[in-house]
């Protein structure tokens, strides 16, 4: 029986019940660049609460999901392309074809492999709908991609485009989807590893004694801006007298950044299992990236019900984040604002709440909601024409407010 996920409770959780008639076809073909831990997380979601057909072709193996028992499930193909044996481009459509998609998700890059292998599948009837994580920030690229889109070059075959949340929505707006064929929620964490860590921390027993900890977890890379969190952290421990450690899990070329630091650990990379369990020894989750399309890892700290302090260039901030609720929200380059929201953060009364409101905040996005949005809403809302508009059906002015 065909089904959907509803919420039934002030706290989140959810139930099965029948879907409507109409709720199409169960054949899904996913193309993603890779294959992480979230991603599958939501294929078992389809494959077990729903008993969809699952074709999934990535463009390398990931490491993160290796312990993931997807081959468990029945009505589940993976072909990892990077190791398929060679199997030639014709071939891959080939079987694709044999497949008979009803609904592809293309997470890929705009050109390859992958694209190519939509758009076959494109030709067969099925429903094509492009994920798009980035969010609109004025650059030559931004606006190349738009001109690109609007003259069909790219994603021209597409019936409409799954976005992390509404800074992707805009974007898909500048590209020119009509609003109607934007879908968001493509990004969710596996809800029920972290979550876990969430609930019972929140739980109704006596709660032990917070943890004296902030916890950064991603690639020890420029782009995370490791080192205004340093200079943050450094001036937090000369401003409190009790102050709390910083761990960091990750690994990179600025891992000796960390190195010979008072309060600092090096945790190294941790997978999903990993990283739940340090988020369980933690008081507080900090993120400073200088952009993040999304960062999933700010919904794994939610479900873990910790207090957030992310930069307001992550996409998930807009969502995962309310100041003084369950978190703050500060500039990237604003190492004394991090600071002064470090100290207050780490009052651990007022941590305990925020982490409560982390929680709450979480249930916005869940695999069983990504399965729902793709397997109901989705072939509900598309007919497979017209995603995006046409700008020689616009008026000038229209064109140039659109930029």
């Amino acid at each position: 029986m065909e089904r959907i996920i509803e919420r039934t409770t002030e706290e989140g959780s959810y139930r099965v019940r029948p879907a409507p008639d109409g709720g199409g076809n169960r054949r899904v073909l996913i193309l993603w660049s890779h294959l992480p831990h979230y991603l599958a997380a939501c294929v078992r979601v389809l494959l077990s609460e729903y008993r969809a057909q699952v074709l999934l072709v990535v463009g390398r193996a990931d490491v993160q999901a290796n312990h993931v028992p997807l081959g468990a499930f029945a009505n589940f193909a993976y072909v990892d392309i990077s190791a398929d044996g060679g199997s030639s481009e014709a071939e891959l459509i080939r079987r694709v074809r044999d497949f008979a998609p009803a609904l592809v998700i293309a997470g890929c890059p705009k050109w390859g492999v992958l694209t190519r292998i939509a758009k076959a599948a494109k030709t067969q009837g099925a429903l094509v709908v492009r994920t798009v994580d980035h969010y609109w920030r004025g650059s030559w690229h931004d606006y190349a991609s738009a001109v690109l889109c609007r003259c069909g070059l790219i994603y021209g075959f597409c019936d409409g485009v799954w976005v992390p949340g509404s800074l992707g929505r805009q974007y898909a707006r500048k590209l020119g989807f009509r609003d109607s064929r934007i879908f968001e929620g493509v990004y969710t964490c596996d809800s029920e590893l972290f979550r876990a860590v969430g609930l019972q921390r929140c739980g109704t027993e006596p709660r032990r004694a917070w943890p004296r900890v902030f916890l950064f977890v991603g690639q020890y890379i420029e782009r995370k801006n490791l080192g205004t969190l340093l200079r943050a952290y450094s001036l937090y421990r000369d401003s409190v007298s009790r102050p709390w450690e910083l761990w960091c899990a990750g690994r990179g070329p600025l891992k000796e950044q960390l190195q010979g630091r008072q309060g600092v650990r090096d945790c190294g990379y941790q997978d999903a299992t990993g990283c739940a369990e340090l988020m369980s020894q933690a008081g507080a989750f900090v993120l400073p990236s200088w952009s993040d399309h999304w960062g999933v890892v700010i919904h794994e700290a939610a479900c873990a019900g910790l207090p957030i302090l992310a930069s307001r260039t992550c996409g998930a901030t807009a969502h995962l984040v309310r100041d003084g609720y369950n978190g703050h929200s500060f500039a990237p380059q604003d190492a004394e604002r991090l600071r002064r929201l470090m100290q207050l953060v780490s009052d651990e009364e007022q941590a305990a709440v925020m982490g409560q409101n982390s929680l709450k905040m979480s249930y916005q996005f869940d695999p069983k909601l990504w399965a729902e949005i793709l397997l109901v809403h989705m072939p509900l809302c598309l007919n497979g024409r017209g995603a995006v508009e046409n700008p020689a059906a616009r008026s000038p002015c229209a064109r140039c407010t659109a930029g």
